[in-house]
């Protein structure tokens, strides 16, 4: 192999190599980027507005073992409060 033919593989390989990168640089850009999901969650059931476990003894069977209420169950009073809508 000449010197000549070296410098022609040199020069073909770069060329190969340059248009491999130019490819690589322009290709993957999309712009049909899906919109975000927003996603709600449903809101909160009447008794769960109560008490932390105020809506588990709500729904207990009428034949269940009477629960025994501890710190935290039922929310305390507040007489200035909004009166929360019993049927919306």
């Amino acid at each position: 192999m000449t010197r000549n033919d070296f410098a022609k593989r040199v020069a073909a390989l770069a060329g190969v190599a340059a248009a491999g990168l130019s490819l690589a640089a322009c290709g993957g850009s999309s712009h049909n980027t899906p919109a975000p999901v927003t996603v709600t969650p449903p809101p909160a059931s009447l008794e769960s507005k109560f008490g932390a476990n105020f809506a588990t003894d709500y729904d207990a069977s009428n034949n269940s073992t009477p629960p025994h209420p501890s710190s935290g169950d039922i929310n305390a009073v507040d007489p200035t409060a909004q009166p929360i809508p019993l049927h919306s």
